[in-house]
């Protein structure tokens, strides 16, 4: 081969487009409050996502003020579990969701599941798998006593939690209260920054406003 010569055939599309492919620094192991910012449905280059099992798959991007990351969604009966936990998690009313009749592979369509899953906050539980974090959705209240263990295995009490327990508080029942102070601080922190970058970004159109006048069907209609 000379010089001059590439070794790959045929020429690199640079003047496609592709999908948007920016995220932010991952989040690492531990305890993140999180926004849900987006689903992703495929690529362009693969198409949409499918397990192994031919079974559609969407990505659920979710992140902190400047971290993010990624839970991918398998949207069939055998895992509808995992869309229930988070779902869950993220404040939906699953009574609705069940009186709505929605199924785990209706997440495969992008009204359901933009309406569960996006612009909603929740917790989630970062842990390494081999070379990767993978993360579990959870509830506060787990959250809080998770955090309250590792106060307690780690004697990090704040100051304000050794005076409580110098004077005579249980340790426990103390780091419950810290573990919550943090919560609730961490919480707040991520609201408020959500609450600034949607008044920052542009106003997206509503549903039913294209050129047509025509409203979009709402898949959790009656009729």
């Amino acid at each position: 081969m000379s010089e001059n010569e590439s070794p790959n055939p045929g020429s690199y599309a640079w003047d496609e487009e592709d999908e948007d492919r920016s995220f932010g620094e991952r989040l690492g192991v531990g305890l993140h409050f999180c926004a849900t910012k987006k689903v992703v449905f495929g690529s362009n280059a693969n198409g949409p996502f499918q397990s192994n099992d031919g079974d559609a798959q969407v990505m659920l991007v979710f992140g902190d003020e400047e971290r993010e990351a990624t839970l991918m969604l398998t949207c069939s009966e055998k895992a509808g579990w995992v869309i229930r936990k988070t779902c869950s998690a993220l404040g939906n009313d699953m009574e609705e969701m069940k009186a709505a009749g929605v199924h785990p592979n209706d997440f495969a369509l992008e009204d359901v599941a933009v309406r569960f899953l996006t612009g909603k906050f929740g917790w989630f539980n970062g842990h390494q798998k081999g070379a990767y974090v993978n993360f579990d959705p959870i509830k506060t209240p787990k959250a809080v006593k998770l955090k309250a263990d590792a106060i307690l295995k780690s004697d990090n009490f704040d100051e304000e939690s050794q005076k409580a327990i110098a004077g005579g508080a249980d340790s426990k029942e103390v780091a419950l209260e810290q573990a919550q102070r943090w919560a609730d601080t961490r919480m707040a922190a991520v609201r408020a920054e959500y609450a600034e970058s949607e008044a920052e970004a542009p106003e997206a159109a509503a549903p039913g406003d294209q050129e047509s006048g025509e409203a979009e069907a709402n898949p959790f209609d009656d009729n």
